[in-house]
């Protein structure tokens, strides 16, 4: 009967490990694309500050 209650525990146990990845993975997910996100808006205002410092140099 111990065995039975045990044997229960761990897969309970088990499931919820499981469980949390998946979450873990999602939320990983979610942090990842709004770094790359920001990582684009990074990217373009570089290249906008560049282009101003091009064209600010060339009417000087």
């Amino acid at each position: 009967m111990e065995d039975s209650s045990t044997d229960k525990k761990i897969d309970r146990v088990e499931k919820l490990i499981q469980s949390n990845k998946k979450d873990l993975n999602s939320a990983m997910n979610v942090y990842n694309n709004k770094i790359a996100k920001q990582e684009k808006v990074l990217t373009e205002a570089k290249k906008a500050r560049e282009q101003a410092k091009q064209v600010s140099d060339t009417t000087q």
